[in-house]
């Protein structure tokens, strides 16, 4: 089923993507595009219990900002995420969706969608799947991709209540101090497990405001 999901993106999939400006970066099954400073990403995910005959897959959905990335390598604290940044890796990116979330109710499972893919599936069915799952990718999915086109529209998609190192990030690369010093104390001190040591926050704090 790996080799019919590789399949799937370099028969139909790549090359859709490729025709809205996405590369593909060697053997992933990922897809990104640059947005200016917004960096898009497309992720084939094949489900974690699958055979060699069949299993299913689903659409992982990301955006970050080179800004705040940058700004988050300088951390030490955070030096383990260097080799999943170029190329970028999905799951480091503060916004993240699943193709459902985007789809009709009715046709998800509570807001999530996966597809079957089977090792004997003909090129036409491949077809059909392939349409099946960019029909909604490219009509709903990329224009909000798209939608978030700069430093203050990927702030205001991050979750209002959150707290994440990203948001400070933002926040002090748009030059509000007191909100992002009042997001490193809330970070602090509500996910202590993912804040940097208090020294070194402040410090890099500083370096972002100046």
């Amino acid at each position: 089923t790996a080799r019919r999901l590789e399949a799937i993106i370099r028969q139909s999939f790549a090359p859709a993507l490729e025709a809205h400006g996405f590369r593909r970066q060697g053997k992933r099954r990922c897809l990104e595009r640059d947005h200016g400073e917004v960096v898009q990403l497309v992720d084939l995910q094949l489900h974690k219990h699958h055979d060699l005959h069949q299993s299913r897959f689903t659409v992982n959905l990301a955006v970050h900002h080179r800004s705040v990335l940058e700004a988050l390598l300088r951390l030490p604290h955070l030096a383990y995420l260097t080799p999943h940044a170029e190329p970028l890796d999905e799951a480091i990116c503060p916004l993240r969706w699943r193709l459902g979330a985007f789809m009709p109710r009715e046709q998800t499972d509570a807001g999530d969608r996966w597809w079957p893919v089977d090792a004997s599936m003909s090129d036409a069915e491949l077809e059909t799947l392939t349409t099946e799952v960019l029909e909604p990718l490219e009509r709903l999915a990329l224009p909000h991709l798209d939608s978030i086109d700069s430093l203050p529209r990927l702030l205001a998609n991050l979750p209002e209540d959150g707290v994440s190192v990203d948001k400070v990030a933002a926040l002090a690369l748009l030059g509000h101090g007191d909100e992002a010093r009042q997001a490193a104390n809330q970070l602090r001190e509500r996910a202590p497990f993912a804040a940097p040591p208090p020294e070194e926050l402040e410090a890099w704090l500083r370096e972002l405001l100046a």
